[in-house]
C-alpha cells in the first residue's frame, strides 16, 4: 500500500484536483453532446465505416457507435459536478481502454497516444480521489457522517463520529486497507 501526505490546510491540491477532474469531464461530456446533435447515426455510421478493415465486425462497431455519444455524456456529466466519481472515472478509464483496443486494430498510432493521455488524466484522478473536495461526494459524505446535534455520544453511528481539525497531514492511501474481522 502506497501512502502519500498532503497537507491537510493546502486547498491549492483540492482546487488542481477540481479543476482537472472538471476539465476532464466537460471534455468527454462534449465529446458526446456534439456528435449527439449532430446526429449519433452519422457518427456510428462513419465509425462502422472506418473499422472496416478490422477484425471487428461491423454491426458491433455501428452499434457501440451508437451507444459511444450517450456513454460519454453521462460519464462527462457525473465526473463535472464529482458525483459517484469513483465508479464514473473507473468507467471513464474503461471507456478509454475499449477505444485503445480500437484504434490499436486501426493501427491509428496517433489517436493510441492521445487515448494514453486520457487514461494518464483518469489514472491520476483516481489515485489522488482524496482530494475531491470541491464534489457532490464529498458534501455528501459530509452530511451524512456530521455529528448528531442531538448529544448523543455514540461514536460507533457513522452518523454520530466525531469531527476533529488538525494542522498536520492528511494521508492519501492507494489500495484498500484489510480489516481484521475478530469472534465476538
Amino acid at each position: 500500500m502506497i501512502t502519500f501526505r498532503i497537507p491537510e490546510n493546502s486547498r491549492d491540491i483540492s482546487l488542481a484536483y477540481l479543476l482537472l477532474r472538471a476539465t476532464l469531464g466537460i471534455n468527454i461530456l462534449t465529446h458526446g453532446v456534439a456528435r449527439i446533435i449532430s446526429g449519433p447515426e452519422h457518427f456510428a455510421s462513419m465509425l462502422g465505416q472506418s473499422f472496416h478493415a478490422t477484425l471487428l465486425p461491423e454491426w458491433l462497431v455501428v452499434w457501440f457507435g451508437y451507444s459511444l455519444p450517450w456513454i460519454e455524456a453521462i460519464i462527462g456529466t457525473f465526473i463535472v459536478f464529482g458525483l459517484l466519481t469513483r465508479f464514473f472515472l473507473a468507467a471513464g478509464a474503461i471507456l478509454i481502454l475499449v477505444l485503445t483496443v480500437g484504434t490499436g486494430l486501426q493501427q491509428n498510432w496517433e489517436i493510441t497516444g492521445l487515448q494514453l493521455i486520457y487514461a494518464a488524466v483518469y489514472a491520476i484522478l483516481l489515485a489522488f480521489s482524496g482530494a475531491n473536495r470541491y464534489s457532490i461526494d464529498n458534501l455528501y459524505e459530509r452530511i451524512t457522517t456530521a455529528p448528531s446535534l442531538s448529544g448523543c455520544s455514540c461514536e460507533n453511528r457513522p452518523s454520530h463520529r466525531t469531527v476533529t481539525t488538525s494542522t498536520s497531514m492528511v494521508p492519501i492511501t492507494l489500495g484498500r486497507k484489510m480489516q481484521n474481522s475478530g469472534s465476538s
